[in-house]
């Protein structure tokens, strides 16, 4: 403890020092050791010293507090993300499977063409047998019939089928030797056709 000498009574008396500078250096002889007219300054400095002793305890809390918000910044921003990676892959499990389903469509459209060209030359077959054969002549097929005919017609030699495709309607024309008369159910499924000769055309029916 730093001090000076009273050359006139060779007494070592202590140093009078502030209750400021006591704040950092002894706060117990600043509060409890000091002059009673200094009392008040060692009240302030009692203040100074608590709010000194508090502040971390205020630094932890507005730490704590700052903590608190960045993560509820970072999960918000994980959320975001999160939501915009899914928007992403719905985007394109979405274009996958709009492309599935045309190139789906597509290709039913050429299996039921393919199928209704294989129907139409089997019967335009059986009608062309019965007409060189000649009346009464008779012919009797089974046939299977796609899905999508919308109409089934005849006119004089021509047997024309109309389809549903996945761009719209189509026809299918098929030609034979005689003319053709009759009518046919377009449903899908056995289809059991009579083919009859008569004079000068062939009458198709369902049996």
């Amino acid at each position: 403890m730093g001090g000076r000498r009273d050359f006139r009574t060779s007494v070592w008396k202590p140093q009078q020092r502030s209750c400021s500078e006591m704040q950092v250096q002894d706060m117990h002889y600043a509060c409890c050791g000091a002059p009673a007219q200094d009392m008040s300054q060692c009240v302030t400095v009692k203040a100074r010293f608590a709010d000194l002793v508090a502040a971390p305890r205020h630094c932890a809390k507005a730490a704590l507090s700052m903590k608190s918000r960045v993560s509820v910044s970072l999960k918000a921003q994980a959320a975001m993300e999160y939501l915009l990676v899914m928007a992403f892959v719905f985007v394109i499990l979405t274009g996958i499977l709009l492309v599935a389903y045309l190139q789906s469509s597509s290709f039913q459209t050429d299996v039921s063409a393919a199928q209704i060209q294989k129907v139409g030359n089997q019967i335009v077959d059986a009608a062309n047998t019965v007409y060189y054969a000649g009346p009464p002549t008779k012919k009797t097929i089974k046939l299977y019939f796609p899905d999508g005919i919308q109409s089934i017609s005849f006119n004089n030699q021509t047997l024309l089928f109309t389809m549903q495709g996945s761009k719209g309607p189509y026809e299918y024309a098929v030609f034979a030797s005689t003319n053709m008369t009759g009518q046919l159910r377009t449903n899908a499924g056995l289809h059991t056709i009579s083919a009859v000769a008569k004079p000068g055309f062939v009458n198709l029916t369902e049996g």
